[in-house]
């Protein structure tokens, strides 16, 4: 038996007998409640799926493989590999020095806001999920809460400096509120990196691609985007209809994204040919917004990828995004907080 009290401590009772307890805030933890309690004795971990949290950093005490460079300095930053070796050296609740890592973004868990001022994401040296580290949490440039800027999306580069923890004892991760970014470099474009560090905000247009923010327009909450759209720099137009739901796409400040409703289009027209485009999308209460998968694009073949849209195969001066899932709630919902549109050379 869990009993839960209005000061956010959580503790576990079995057959009579108190088992302990802790202080749990639930926007840290995502209770999922998938296992037993064995007997007397048994931790709450145990009775957490994925060690307490959602998806967060290697977990279950995973063997940490591939490997590790970098001894850690803002010279040599380590690898995603050498970072999740070190983290899992730690004990629970152990925290290293400040160390720096270097990595590419492989998707964002919690995207930078203006609500919480920091990010949750995950990094590795390819950009791909294997030998991933999870960032949990982590301020923005200057070590200071988000307020502005250019946001995370998937194949940016970045170093963070923070401490490293080993969270539960089996989780390695960076260290809540003591970990930033300290630079960020975004299809070609560089944000921050000096020694105090610095800030300062890349360019969106980079060669053949631009990056777009959701939160980057000035939109207001709730904004109905059927009624204006968005014109990027480029001249690229990206226009959004309802597709017959009474709901219509729209842009919300509570996690800064788009939301596209179930047959919800978005069409993307440009001068120039795409060839992708990615949607970095978010969560809400720990359900992953990608319309459950079920993405159509025409033209184009569309994979998702943990919280990541890829949208490949377009070879076409537009196309049109839909949120086809059936179904009806949070899990039915397309929210994407920054896309990246490729052009062909």
């Amino acid at each position: 038996r869990i009993v839960w009290h209005s000061d956010g401590s959580c503790y576990l009772f079995h057959g009579g007998h108190h088992l302990g307890g802790g202080l749990f805030q639930t926007d840290q933890s995502i209770l999922d409640l998938t296992g037993r309690c064995a007997g007397f004795g048994t931790q709450l971990a145990d009775l957490l799926g994925n060690n307490g949290k959602t998806s967060a950093g290697t977990g279950g005490g995973s063997e940490v493989t591939g490997e590790a460079k970098g001894d850690g300095t803002l010279e040599n930053p380590y690898n995603s590999v050498a970072a999740n070796k070190k983290a899992s050296e730690l004990a629970s609740g152990e925290k290293s020095d400040v160390v720096y890592i270097k990595g590419i973004v492989v998707s964002v868990k919690e995207q930078y806001g203006t609500q919480y001022g920091n990010a949750s994401f995950y990094i590795s040296d390819d950009g791909k999920s294997a030998n991933q580290f999870y960032v949990f949490r982590a301020l923005y440039l200057n070590n200071e809460k988000y307020t502005s800027g250019e946001l995370l999306a998937p194949g940016d580069e970045v170093v963070i400096c923070g401490k490293l923890t080993n969270y539960m004892g089996n989780t390695p991760e960076t260290a809540t509120g003591e970990a930033y970014l300290y630079s960020l470099k975004s299809n070609g474009g560089s944000t921050g990196g000096d020694d105090n560090p610095g800030g300062g905000t890349g360019d969106d247009v980079s060669g053949n691609s631009i990056t777009v923010t959701a939160s980057a327009f000035g939109l207001e909450n709730a904004y109905d985007l059927t009624t204006s759209g968005l014109t990027l720099t480029d001249g690229t137009t990206v226009t959004f209809e309802a597709g017959g739901n009474t709901n219509g796409p729209k842009y919300y400040t509570s996690g800064t994204a788009i939301r596209m409703y179930p047959k919800n289009t978005m069409k993307i027209s440009s001068s120039k040919t795409i060839k992708s485009v990615v949607l970095n999308c978010v969560e809400a209460s720990g359900t992953k917004c990608v319309a459950d998968g079920k993405i159509d694009a025409t033209p184009g073949s569309v994979a998702v990828d943990n919280l990541t849209v890829n949208v490949t195969s377009i070879n076409s001066k537009e196309t049109t995004i839909t949120n086809s899932n059936p179904n009806t709630g949070t899990v039915s919902q397309l929210r994407w907080s920054s896309m990246v549109i490729t052009y062909a050379e």
